[in-house]
């Protein structure tokens, strides 16, 4: 029985350090000594580039551009300059020229891979602000995405914006997710904001984001939704990174129908990549960031919260001749969410999770044979 209980206190104490225990422990040592009064600066002299990286988006990519262009429109003149930049990732042909025909300017990045496309999109900007943005995303037309866009421009203490994200058709069990992941980011915005963005769309201030990738030259990293914001926590840690559910990102083309298993891959890769490279360095220095990052860590491991939790309880309902019942009820779950799309997501993510000791210790191996996304 003391195995047992002990196995499900562990997997609780994991679950709460990757959900509200982290922010909380974050936001307590938390303490900076920057204002956020807003400047003076009006939004006609500030400017910004939407930096899309695309790499065989033959429709997702021209549903991007046709929105910021027509945003553009419906607002124009709102701030100094709004441009948008498209990297041709190892993407080439009739196809892409066609796809990126509505872009302002266009590039092509012979090298594989997403950072080396993002890399090249900022530093060919001249503008105040850059927005990385998915080709496939949109903002709700609905939002008043360009007065909070103002608001928080004009605050100097904010180097990063991060608006929610929905996908188009988004399952049940996903918008719970998401609507529980939203309350733990508010808490993180208490603490500075938080390390791990949704890529979808993510507004930067230039000059910190080209310092972090000057520091972050020489690797090809993975997710950098996570390590752009941490580097960016770690280097200027008396300015915010604000998470906003006043602006809300739109994915046009998920993959809700699609594997999961790849997608999840890449991330726990990645994950595993910057703990691997960056955990030490930046917790030493900031307990903050390392509380905030131990909740990653926590999070890209979900799955063993529910082993340990699961195994623990059913152990213990043995006690009180009750496991058959308990395992019975565990496993038709698992078949129940088997015949719901979300649920095979679910499940596919969960047994990706389950691999991270092993990735852990054999990252720099399965770090290769990557897909783009």
């Amino acid at each position: 029985m003391q195995v047992a209980a002990s196995l499900f206190i562990l997997g609780l104490v994991l679950a709460s350090i990757g959900t509200w225990l982290g922010p909380l422990l974050a936001k307590l040592m938390y303490s900076r000594k920057a204002d956020t009064e807003e400047t003076n600066i009006s939004p006609s002299s500030i400017s910004i580039d939407f930096l899309i990286p695309a790499h065989n988006e033959t429709l997702s990519l021209p549903a991007t551009l046709a929105f910021i262009d027509n945003l553009k429109k419906a607002k124009p003149y709102f701030f100094k300059n709004e441009k948008s930049t498209v990297a041709l990732s190892a993407w080439q042909g009739a196809e892409a020229i066609k796809a990126s025909e509505k872009a302002t300017n266009t590039i092509v990045v012979v090298q594989p891979g997403k950072w080396q496309a993002l890399k090249k999109l900022v530093e060919v900007s001249q503008a105040d602000w850059v927005a990385f943005v998915d080709a496939g995303v949109v903002w709700d037309s609905n939002s008043n995405m360009w007065s909070v866009l103002e608001k928080l421009m004009k605050q100097e203490d904010v180097m990063s914006i991060n608006p929610t994200y929905r996908e188009l058709k988004s399952g049940w069990i996903q918008r719970r997710i998401w609507a529980l992941e939203k309350s733990f980011k508010d808490i993180e915005n208490a603490s500075g904001g938080p390390i791990s963005l949704h890529g979808a769309s993510i507004f930067y201030r230039r000059a910190e984001l080209q310092k972090v990738f000057l520091l972050l030259d020489g690797t090809d990293w993975l997710n950098d939704d996570v390590v752009v914001p941490l580097t960016m926590r770690g280097l200027f840690p008396n300015k915010r990174i604000v998470y906003t559910d006043e602006i809300v990102s739109i994915d046009l083309f998920a993959s809700s129908g699609q594997s999961e298993a790849g997608r999840r891959r890449r991330l726990l890769l990645g994950n595993v990549q910057w703990i691997r490279m960056l955990f030490m360095h930046l917790a030493c220095k900031n307990f903050t960031l390392a509380a905030l990052m131990a909740r990653r860590i926590s999070r890209v491991m979900w799955a063993w919260w529910f082993i340990l939790m699961g195994v623990g309880f059913i152990a213990l309902s043995y006690e009180f001749n009750l496991g058959l019942l308990v395992l019975s009820i565990f496993v038709l779950g698992f078949v129940g969410l088997s015949f719901l799309p979300s649920g095979r997501r679910l499940l596919e993510a969960f047994g990706i999770s389950t691999l991270f000791p092993i990735y852990f210790i054999r990252y720099k191996a399965n770090s290769l044979n990557l897909k783009w996304k």
